[in-house]
């Protein structure tokens, strides 16, 4: 995505369920997981989609780890027989599956809250198996859900493994994740939205002509909708200072040459831009 990413943490995300090749459910942890991490300054550089077989998963993670320093894998953690995330990294990592007593008291501790309203509920044996985790692995205790996260690490990079449901998810990316990326913070990702209105995407850059000076500076992506053009302007750099002046000068060659059809950037709305227009008539 980036000319000169080599100062940026590489990641990949791979979301790991039938439910979400099959189009069941939308994979809505990969957006957010991409997003947190590009405000964190690591490059995503591929999203991956495989089912709950371990010839995919395998294939992927072996795939990532040949090219990205850290690789968050969410889903197939669960209880039920098509769960098997767990059992393909152990093997993976040569690690055998043990008991974890602190994961063990956690579930203890969930159920017997639960069991105020239910006073016969007792912990499933499925769910009471999420407390084995494989040696080698880190484990990521996970107060918002049963099932815990894992870290296992190879040749300096790092594989995260996380529940598919999104609050879990979530929740342990906040704990674990981004401490853990903060403290190997290499460089800053800026992006600048710029928008426009009353051009089509081939008018816009009909106006602003030959692209080549505008990519040498920042990289480029068009977002056409029906009322407007978005244009993002995103650029890597050791410190913001250097982000903030690159994405400046982009922003100001880009304006030039749209002149009276650019409205706005960033958070900044056409509604609102009307209203402070009427507002200034009187």
């Amino acid at each position: 995505m980036f000319k000169d990413d080599n100062i940026l943490l590489k990641a990949e995300i791979i979301a790991i369920g039938n439910e979400v090749v099959s189009g069941l459910i939308q994979d809505t942890n990969a957006r957010y997981l991409s997003s947190q991490l590009h405000l964190l300054g690591v490059n995503v550089i591929q999203i991956t989609a495989v089912g709950d077989n371990e010839e995919s998963i395998v294939r992927a993670v072996e795939g990532a780890l040949g090219r990205a320093d850290v690789i968050i894998t969410t889903g197939g953690l669960g209880s039920t027989h098509d769960d098997i995330t767990k059992e393909v990294l152990a093997r993976m990592f040569h690690s055998k599956i043990v008991v974890d007593q602190k994961a063990v008291a956690m579930l203890e501790v969930m159920f017997k809250k639960r069991k105020r309203d239910n006073p016969e509920r007792e912990i499933p044996e499925g769910v009471r198996r999420q407390s084995e985790v494989p040696e080698a692995a880190t484990v990521l205790y996970n107060d918002k859900g049963t099932a815990p996260g894992l870290l296992f690490n190879r040749d300096g990079k790092k594989v995260f493994s996380l529940p598919g449901v999104p609050l879990e998810m979530e929740h342990l990316f906040e704990k674990y994740i981004r401490p853990d990326l903060l403290k190997s913070q290499s460089g800053v990702i800026g992006h600048r939205m710029l928008k426009t209105v009353g051009l089509t995407e081939a008018s816009l850059w009909g106006k602003f002509g030959p692209v080549d000076p505008l990519e040498k500076l920042v990289t480029v992506a068009s977002l056409p909708s029906y009322l407007e053009v978005k244009m993002r302007l995103s650029f890597c750099a050791a410190s913001i200072e250097a982000v903030e002046a690159r994405l400046g000068e982009a922003e100001a060659m880009v304006m030039a040459a749209v002149g009276e059809w650019g409205y706005g950037k960033d958070d900044e709305t056409l509604e609102g831009k009307i209203g402070g227009w009427l507002r200034g008539k009187g």
